[in-house]
């Protein structure tokens, strides 16, 4: 853990001044936007992919036997699958491959 002190700022200055950042800041802060500035994007488009695979859900047919899967059960089976997939190829099909 490093502690950087604070830039002294001129004495005399309002509390609104003192808040933001300095000139040289800012081109470092222009660059840090360049790259979060995508991700409110990014999460919407997510949560939509979520929303098409309810709404294709409920035109499916989505009785398995005995067991009837709901429509918002949908987007929980890409996490789940993602948490069996990855250990698997890793641990076993990669190396596979690899030979």
């Amino acid at each position: 853990y490093v502690r950087i002190p604070p830039k002294p700022r001129p004495a005399g200055t309002s509390v609104l001044r003192q808040c933001l950042p300095l000139k040289e800041d800012w081109p470092h802060l222009i660059s840090i936007l360049k790259v979060f500035a995508p991700l409110p994007v990014w999460w919407a488009l997510f949560y939509q992919q979520n929303n098409t695979w309810v709404f294709q859900a409920k035109k499916m047919d989505r009785h398995w036997g005995a067991l009837t899967i709901p429509p918002d059960a949908g987007p929980s089976f890409n996490d789940g699958l993602i948490l069996l997939l990855i250990p698997l190829l890793d641990r076993f099909v990669y190396p596979a491959l690899q030979r």
